[in-house]
């Protein structure tokens, strides 16, 4: 190695570390990246809206074959200024050709979360893998323990539709059920399938509407059967 060559390394070794010093970066409890299959059938999506933890900073360092739509904002992407985000959602696409960028069968997510209250920053490492199916819809990253308790005490604080999230999951259930048994099950139908699933999973009301992508009439014209 010449002595230009070293001069480089060392200069992109130091510009390195000037950019991460400023931050104090908590691991998560798993050190280990947590892998998500990811396949055509339907994305994940991963969230700290349970929690009191904002999105800061992500980045993918493969995306031939995976893309990133974001619910809310992220400073430095779209034109934001600050960050409100709490979810995001991958989504497998048809592998992309970009120069410079090999194609792979696997890349990592990084994820750097702040919380509001204490302001203390945490990494988060996510291996995302092609796969035939994808293998976990939802991803609660953080949960936190007064927000957790608020809801259980009081179900129906964000229901638009006047009902808990048992009751609007049991009631669309039963439609598609009907529908299905008169062959009849319509493309149309399949953003309420995937509204049901999240709540199931424990989304909240308005974040599984906006996921999804199920309009709020097709939901009431559903429960009102």
């Amino acid at each position: 190695m010449n002595f230009l060559h070293k001069l480089g390394l060392l200069v992109a070794i130091l510009g390195s570390s000037c950019l991460i010093k400023p931050q104090t970066v908590k691991a998560q409890s798993q050190t280990k990246p947590i892998p998500i299959n990811l396949g055509f059938n339907g994305g994940t999506t991963i969230t700290w809206d349970k929690s009191d933890e904002i999105i800061q900073k992500m980045w993918l360092d493969n995306p031939t074959f995976a893309n990133i739509d974001v619910f809310g904002c992220i400073r430095g992407w779209n034109g934001c200024t600050e960050s409100d985000a709490q979810i995001i959602h991958l989504k497998r696409n048809n592998d992309l050709k970009l120069k410079h960028i090999p194609a792979t069968n696997t890349t990592l997510l990084t994820i750097i979360t702040q919380n509001r209250q204490t302001k203390a920053t945490s990494l988060h490492f996510y291996q995302i893998t092609k796969a035939s199916r994808t293998s976990q819809p939802l991803i609660t990253a953080a949960v936190s323990p007064l927000a957790a308790t608020r809801r259980a005490t009081d179900p129906r604080s964000l229901s638009r539709f006047n009902m808990t999230p048992a009751e609007i999951t049991s009631r669309i259930d039963l439609a598609i059920a009907k529908v299905e048994e008169q062959g009849r099950l319509s493309s149309k139908l399949q953003p309420l399938v995937v509204f049901s699933n999240m709540l199931k999973k424990g989304a909240q009301e308005q974040h599984a509407l906006a996921l999804s992508g199920v309009s709020v009439s097709l939901v009431e014209e559903v429960l009102k059967r």
